[in-house]
Formats: C-alpha cells, sequence, structure tokens
C-alpha cells in the first residue's frame, strides 16, 4: 500500500503516516490514529484500552508514546577522542556532587527511551506540525514485556524463551 519511493529502510514513519491520511484513510483532523506496529506481539488489549483512557482524560495533548525507564543512562556514554575517550555528556550530578558518569544510577535523572509498541496521535498534529509526535507528548509506560519489540533474528529466540518460561504470552487471535 505504500510507494516504494518511501517503503525503503530510511523510510520514516510519518511518510507512510501522512500517505495514508492522504491516499486511503478516511479521517478528519478531530480523529485519533493508533499505531500499533506488528514488531510488539506482547502487547495487549487492556493495554491499549488504558492508553486510550488516559488521552481522554487530558485536554491538551499532541500525541501519546509508549516508553520505559532506560537502562542505559546517557551520562554513562563516553565518546571517542583520537586514543582517548571523553564523556558525552559531561558534567556534576546535584545528588553526590561528582561526575555524573561516575554516579550511581538512582542518583541520576530518571530518563525514559521509546519502544515502538503503542502510539496515539491526533490527525491535526500530523497534519499541522509535520510530526507524529507533536510538543505535548504524553508518557505512557508499558507494562512488564509489553513493550518488547522484535528487530533482530536473536529477538525471536528472546521471544520464544519468554513464551516458554512463562513471563509472557501472546495475545490470543479471535476471528468475527
Amino acid at each position: 500500500m505504500r510507494p516504494p519511493e518511501i517503503s525503503g529502510t530510511e523510510s520514516t514513519d510519518l511518510q507512510w503516516i501522512k500517505h495514508a491520511i492522504e491516499s486511503w484513510l478516511e479521517v478528519s483532523s478531530s480523529d485519533k490514529l493508533i499505531i500499533l506496529r506488528p514488531t510488539n506481539p506482547l502487547r495487549k488489549r487492556e493495554t491499549i484500552e488504558g492508553a486510550m483512557d488516559l488521552v481522554s482524560k487530558i485536554d491538551d495533548w499532541h500525541s501519546l508514546r509508549a516508553v520505559r525507564p532506560v537502562k542505559e543512562h546517557p551520562s554513562k556514554v563516553w565518546r571517542r577522542q583520537g586514543a582517548y575517550i571523553t564523556p558525552y555528556s559531561p558534567g556534576l550530578n546535584q545528588v553526590t556532587g561528582t561526575d555524573s558518569h561516575s554516579s550511581p544510577m538512582q542518583t541520576l535523572e530518571p530518563l525514559y527511551v521509546q519502544d515502538a509498541s503503542l502510539e496515539i496521535c491526533k490527525v491535526s498534529t500530523i497534519l499541522e506540525t509535520n510530526s507524529i509526535s507533536g510538543t505535548k507528548v504524553i508518557p505512557f509506560e508499558m507494562p512488564g514485556n509489553e513493550g518488547f519489540d522484535i528487530n533482530l533474528p536473536s529477538d525471536l529466540d528472546y521471544l520464544k524463551h519468554l513464551v516458554d518460561s512463562g513471563k509472557a504470552s501472546l495475545p490470543s487471535i479471535v476471528q468475527k
């Protein structure tokens, strides 16, 4: 359903969503789009409903994005400069008074990384800002393993492990 020029490895979500809005989706600017990528098989219906409920309770928003706390904090990242490395984000930790890169994780600012499992956006946000997110983004922490994303062949092995060990379950598919 996408033309080849927006179907490559460097194509953006914004490109295919705008194409869908302009070509075949029947939406108005007041509608909401829920983006559910097939690479997130552990997401549950109840979680999607919870996200929809959250946006219905907030008046001024552009989008909702699934997130999870970072495991590897940017304050612990280094960059190579010749024979040495320097902190990517130098600075003092306000809690410990030491270099942030040498501080315990629990004293660093809580940060989040997006996952691809769930996004909700207003059609008006896309049309008015040329962005899926806009500037007023509601964070939605995905519970448990529901934000798990399949990007690599090894991710399929890990998914099988999660399901086989009972740590996750695939949603049932009900045909109507």
